[in-house]
């Protein structure tokens, strides 16, 4: 027994050994792009592929000789290769796509329009780890569909696949593999999965569901021959702590999910020493062996002659696109000057300042803004605290803002920044109010007083409204639900009335209640707030097409004549709201895989639309009757989903729970179906502020002097009064007669002024769910009655909602089973979305037997 226990240690020990070795001997190499036919040749040296592999509009050589590339750490992209008809004969060793840096931040393989491709024929691919995969109009490509890409990818619940435009597979041979009899132990794992016509797809040992001897503690991972389970990080069998194909990175022949100190990360798959990182004439700098210093990072040698690297934040930079930011990331200090002259406008810029000058808290020259009409603010230097002004422009100014035509604000709320030295000049920014160029006075060290050589109200402001005409505007949510909110605002004045156009909302997703009405803004509008403009003036607005259960910031300012005697402006303060809760789209993609001949592995994707928090899924199965198979699948396909009919009517009590799509669904924006839903609603309803029907507003007839006189005076003093008399008190009732004239001139126009701007909740309605019926299994009498809708019974049992697969048990072998499953979020009574269906089939008897004859089971 001893003697054993010593040789299987000495057998792990050289696994691991050789492990390191053989790694060491892999010839590693960057990034390739090819784009003509010589550069097929530079595929031939190397196993492992730092970067990606693009091959694009090229002609396949005539004679090609197969790669032994193994790994690639980022992408593969094959676009528009010319006589190309299977991978296979470029890339049959590949075992892995890691994608550590995605194409588009989105795909890890893509093939895209190769008209000759036949096969994919990626026949050692194991696993793509991270990002999506995309095959789309190879018109010749065949068995897209007979591989299990749900298996290959790591993530089921995130990574995706797309199959589109390719042959038909009804147009495809049927590969051979279907009904083969197994003949070996991995065989036997009942897999009809496939390449090509005749090439099994293989699949990494740690989902071998039929590894009974591994214990039960390691779930479906799989363990060594001495039964300890292999660690998370390994992604294929292994021996001891050795693992022949890691998750992340791997540290002497051992899997680790990153590299912690005193460790670097190397070709982004390994972790070695500085030692090690030094020796391949490489720095080991924030956590990563590089070949080279950041850009903002100067490279020094240190006593003993070893290479590192310094933070440089020495210069004059000037930013003018994205990559010219790069320069300045992680600089907290500026020992120089800054000066910002954006010409991209067409991209998000403004985010990526707010990233790269995030730690930024001194300048020690001077900072220059001009020319740059993607600024809103200098928010984005949030932890700026003060400007040297060692260095001047003009040996006189510090803080330059000169034509910037959206900038309305300079520093954040409650932001001080200090200006050592030289004085300020800004200029031709029409919507900078001068007000708030005079509150950086507290900010000058030097006691100047700001004059219009510095900065001017005339060539500052011009285009909005500044001063005493900007006012508060108090608003408020007043309803909503699942996908609209109806927000109002305070009344104006009649004498705001006057130039008053309408109202702008703006609103944005805000996870988080941190949001500054200038984070993030973009004056070409390339920001992430939505802007509805209402070009009237009632005070009531529904905010439409959100999505549910989502938390929104919002706020609101007037739209105003400018070009007008009276200015006036109103701004509302950043208040936030989230949407209810709705019935949850249909779950993804099903699929499942035979463990026995009496239990089946379910699968599924979340709903791509939750809708609500999801707190558990309903499964339900059944047996299908033993009928031809493709009459089975016709039934069942027509009986999951029929085609709706038109509707005989309009309903104008909206279910927002179960009312079709969400903006984020396709179809969801159908134009004529929105013109005809407005014009039919236009023409059932007419809003009370345009009929005939309202209150008239009317002007007492004002008596005449006489009949005045005869209520105020008696008959006898009226007789017996002196004509002097009688022309005071026609004066006094004159003036009284002017007063209440005006008076009733005010008060006419207030009422219509608030008829316009409140023409009631009515025309601004936010549908409501019907409630549940108090009876069960109400009638449609009992729920047209009671203006309700039945409570809904779901068949089948229930999984906790962050869980995505599930173990059915107690079936019958080689039987045909309909699982249906859908998702349920809280909060609400009919709580769960439509149903998604696949028809699943048990292992069949004679591979049962086989399974017995291996005394599996």
């Amino acid at each position: 027994m001893l003697l054993r226990l010593r040789l299987i240690c000495l057998y792990l020990f050289s696994m691991l050994v050789t492990q390191v070795r053989m790694d060491e001997q892999k010839l590693i190499c960057n990034t390739i792009d090819i784009k003509k036919t010589e550069d097929f040749e530079r595929l031939h040296k190397c196993n492992i592929i730092v970067g990606h592999i693009s091959i694009t509009n090229v002609q396949i050589p005539a004679v090609i000789t197969p790669t032994d590339i193994e790994e690639i750490t980022d992408y593969l992209l094959v676009y528009r290769v010319h006589g190309l008809e299977s991978l296979r004969s470029l890339f049959p060793n590949l075992v892995i796509i890691r994608g550590k840096d995605l194409l588009f931040d989105k795909y890890a393989l893509i093939i895209y329009e190769n008209l000759k491709l036949l096969n994919l024929g990626l026949v050692s691919l194991l696993r793509i780890q991270h990002g999506d995969v995309r095959i789309e109009s190879n018109p010749l490509l065949c068995y897209t569909h007979t591989v299990n890409w749900l298996h290959i990818l790591g993530n089921n619940t995130k990574q995706h696949y797309v199959l589109k435009n390719n042959k038909p597979p009804s147009f495809c041979a049927i590969c051979i593999l279907v009904n083969k009899k197994p003949e070996t132990e991995e065989e036997a794992e009942f897999q009809p999965n496939c390449w090509d016509f005749e090439v099994p797809q293989n699949k990494l040992r740690n989902i071998s569901y039929n590894s009974r001897e591994c214990p039960t503690k390691c779930g479906f991972d799989a363990c060594t021959i001495t039964g300890n389970c292999c660690s998370r990080d390994c992604l294929s069998d292994c021996s001891t702590n050795a693992c022949s194909l890691c998750a992340n990175f791997m540290i002497d022949g051992k899997c680790t999910d990153a590299c912690n100190p005193p460790y670097y990360q190397f070709n982004k798959r390994l972790c070695i020493g500085s030692d090690d990182c030094r020796s391949k004439g490489m720095i080991p700098f924030a956590g990563i062996c590089t070949k080279n210093c950041p850009k903002n990072y100067q490279e020094i040698k240190t006593s003993n002659g070893q290479r590192s690297c310094t933070l440089n934040c020495t210069g004059n930079y000037v930013v003018e696109t994205v990559e010219g930011l790069e320069t300045l990331r992680d600089c907290k200090t500026l020992h120089g000057s800054l000066t910002i002259q954006l010409s991209e406008t067409k991209s998000k810029i403004v985010n990526h300042l707010e990233e790269v000058f995030m730690n930024l808290k001194e300048i020690t020259g001077y900072l220059k803004v001009t020319h740059s009409p993607q600024i809103v603010s200098l928010s984005f230097l949030r932890n700026l605290h003060s400007i040297g002004g060692n260095v001047l422009i003009d040996n006189h100014y510090a803080l330059y803002i000169v034509n910037n035509i959206h900038m309305e604000n300079i520093w954040s709320h409650n932001q001080k920044v200090a200006i050592l030295k030289g004085f300020i000049y800004i200029h031709l920014n029409p919507r900078l109010c001068f007000e708030k160029i005079l509150q950086l006075k507290s900010s000058l060290k030097q006691e100047q007083k700001i004059t219009i050589q510095h900065s001017s109200p005339n060539s500052n402001g011009e285009r909005i409204v500044c001063g005493e005409g900007v006012q508060v505007l108090n608003a408020t949510v007043e309803d909503f639900n699942a996908t609209a909110a109806r927000i109002k605002v305070d009344i104006r004045s009649v004498e705001d009335m006057n130039v008053l156009l309408g109202y702008v909302h703006y609103y944005k997703e805000a996870p988080v209640r941190n949001v500054s009405m200038y984070d993030g803004r973009h004056g070409c509008g390339r920001d992430h707030w939505n802007t509805d403009v209402t070009i009237n003036r009632n005070i009531r607005h529904v905010i439409k097409n959100l999505k549910p259960y989502t938390q929104y910031a919002y706020f609101v300012k007037t739209l105003s004549i400018i070009e007008f005697h009276w200015q006036i402006e109103a701004y509302s303060k950043i208040q936030y709201f989230r949407t209810l809760p709705s019935t949850p789209g249909p779950v993804g993609v099903i699929f499942y895989h035979s463990l026995t001949t009496t239990e089946l592995v379910l699968h599924w994707w979340p709903p791509k639309n939750p809708n609500g928090v999801i707190n558990k899924y309903m499964i339900y199965y059944e047996k299908v009757k033993e009928k031809i198979l493709g009459e089975t699948v016709k039934n069942f396909t027509a009986s999951i989903k029929s085609k709706p009919k038109a509707p005989d009517c309009i309903c104008m009590n909206l279910d927002t729970e179960n009312s079709g799509a969400v903006p984020n669904e396709e179809n969801f924006y159908n134009k004529n179906e929105l013109t005809y839903d407005e014009a039919l609603s236009n023409f059932v309803y007419v809003s009370r502020a345009s009929t005939g029907t309202n209150k008239s507003f009317c002007i007492k007839k004002p008596k005449n002097t006489t009949e005045e006189l005869n209520e105020i005076l008696p008959v006898n003093a009226t007789q017996n009064s002196t004509s002097s008399k009688s022309a005071d008190i026609n004066d006094k009732m004159n003036a009284k007669l002017g007063t209440e004239r005006l008076l009733n001139y005010s008060r006419e126009l207030e009422l219509k002024s608030l008829a316009e701007q409140d023409t009631g909740i009515a025309d601004y309605l936010i549908m409501k769910p019907l409630p549940i019926c108090n009876l069960p299994f109400a009638t449609v009498q009992h729920q047209l009655e009671n203006s309700c809708k039945p409570q809904e019974y779901y068949e089948g049992f229930s999984v906790a909602g962050n869980y995505h697969s599930y173990i059915l048990t107690g079936l019958q072998p080689e039987v045909t089973y309909r699982v249906s499953v859908r998702a349920c979020v809280e909060g609400l009574r009919n709580a769960c979305g439509p149903t998604s269906s696949i028809l699943a089939e048990t292992v069949s008897k004679s591979l049962a037997n086989f399974f017995k004859q291996l005394k599996l089971y």
